[in-house]
């Protein structure tokens, strides 16, 4: 057994943890304060306040949240608001150099990449999306270029998004596969889930499902309110179901029983998102596209399809398809490399290599 550490994970500061609006960095936080623990570590979280970590030490901390790097402008995302939260995190964690060994930032965000100047523990950045803003695409740059494994990714594809890419330690993600059991039989309906906003494409899934004639149970936190009652009007003919924004104990319940989930982002930010690896955990194919990050988790012809960015006529086509996979071989595809197991030894790996 490696040598135990003293781990700080500082969240990231868009939302407190469990309340959905953080996207997967909710899940990557939580699943890197678990599997560290489990593998003997002694892990403290900071996050903002109102935050939700069961059977972990939480530090909630106060503060104005930060503006998202999807949402906002450049210029709106690098300032810091008055009373950041983001800021008091880091002042914290400052504080708090003789408690840890290693500290984790989760944030996209300038700020912690200039703290670790002033630290004296190492700190690895886990950089959730891919480049996106041209002053953090400068930034992480830098980062990799000049100090050798302190920054981490979810893919290969993503971390290739930024100048000196190939130098980012890659080490995917992990799923507790207990909470997403395996359904060996289907209903004839679709699932969809994510932040409900122009940039994750829902648009495109309704317009396959339509075509198909199939109902789509959609979840996630609605963060654009007039897209989304715009397309509840316009496929009113089809079934929409819409759950709401589900945890991951009861995500499997809505998704698990569905013939194929449809993975349909507009953009290509995600640096890899959990939604993949727990509809294939599930049992269920995807359908996505064959640009951007799914090429990595994706064997397509066996765990799903990708097909043309932006074609809902070809989503409509491989849907159509799909009888043809075989379930259990989406739910193999993610037990040998997307496991909490085998998050936890690349996780420790990383981070052993930074206080060594």
């Amino acid at each position: 057994m490696a040598r135990p550490l003293r781990v700080l994970l500082v969240s990231t500061p868009v939302a407190p943890l469990g309340s959905g609006h953080g996207g997967g960095v909710e899940q990557s936080v939580k699943n890197m304060a678990l599997v560290l623990t489990q593998r003997g570590h002694r892990v403290q979280v900071v996050a903002p306040q109102g935050s939700k970590l069961p059977q972990c030490d939480l530090v909630r901390i106060s503060g104005t949240l930060q503006p998202s790097a999807i949402t906002a402008t450049s210029a709106q995302h690098l300032r810091l608001p008055k009373n950041s939260v983001l800021e008091n995190m880091w002042r914290y964690a400052h504080a708090q150099q003789n408690c840890f060994d290693v500290a984790v930032n989760f944030a996209y965000d300038h700020l912690p990449f200039e703290c670790s100047l002033f630290f004296e523990k190492p700190i690895g950045h886990l950089v959730s999306m891919a480049a996106i803003q041209a002053p953090m695409i400068r930034m992480i740059g830098q980062q990799l270029k000049l100090f050798k494994n302190t920054v981490a990714m979810h893919s290969r594809t993503q971390a290739l998004s930024f100048p000196h890419g190939k130098k980012a330690v890659v080490i995917y993600m992990g799923l507790d596969l207990e909470q997403f059991p395996f359904y060996s039989k289907a209903k004839p309906e679709l699932a969809w889930t994510g932040r409900i906003c122009k940039e994750k494409g829902l648009h495109y899934a309704l317009a396959a499902a339509q075509l198909c004639g199939l109902p789509l149970n959609v979840m996630g936190v609605v963060e654009d309110r007039d897209y989304f009652k715009k397309l509840q009007a316009r496929y009113s003919k089809i079934q929409l179901k819409y759950h709401g924004f589900i945890a991951n104990t009861r995500l499997h319940h809505y998704l698990g029983s569905c013939q194929a989930f449809l993975f349909t982002p507009v953009w290509h930010g995600d640096g890899l998102p959990w939604v993949l690896a727990e509809a294939l955990a599930c049992g269920v194919p995807v359908i996505s596209y064959r640009d951007g990050v799914q090429k990595e988790i994706i064997t397509h012809g066996k765990t799903g399809y990708l097909v043309k960015r932006g074609s809902s006529t070809a989503l409509a086509k491989a849907i159509q398809n799909v009888p043809r996979l075989n379930r259990r071989a989406c739910r193999k595809s993610v037990e040998k490399t997307l496991s909490l197991t085998a998050f936890g030894q690349r996780a420790e790996r990383w981070l052993l290599g930074l206080v060594e």
